[in-house]
């Protein structure tokens, strides 16, 4: 499912299942893009993450993982580990 969404920060927090297609429609709705790979609208943005699928749009975009700000993951012995962190803007002008 799609946790939160703030579309004038550029931020979308969504779960592991939530497929490409979804996120992406969803997204199109402001004009905006998650820039993820064309591997189907079935694919989950998990999958995505965890295969470190990029597609052919890496050599000018850089790669899918460059654009996960937070990840939160289960591993296999069911420890919880958390990586980076939420942006907040704080620019003016």
């Amino acid at each position: 499912r799609v946790v939160d969404w703030q579309p004038d920060d550029l931020t979308v927090v969504v779960e592991a299942g939530v497929t490409v297609g979804t996120l992406e429609s969803m997204l199109a709705e402001r004009g905006q893009t998650a820039l993820l790979p064309e591997w189907g609208p079935e694919a989950t943005v998990g999958g995505v993450v965890a295969a470190g699928i990029s597609g052919y749009r890496r050599a000018r975009l850089g790669p899918t993982r460059d654009r996960v700000l937070e990840v939160t993951i289960v591993t296999g012995d069911g420890r919880v580990v958390r990586g980076g962190g939420r942006v907040v803007k704080n620019v003016s002008g």
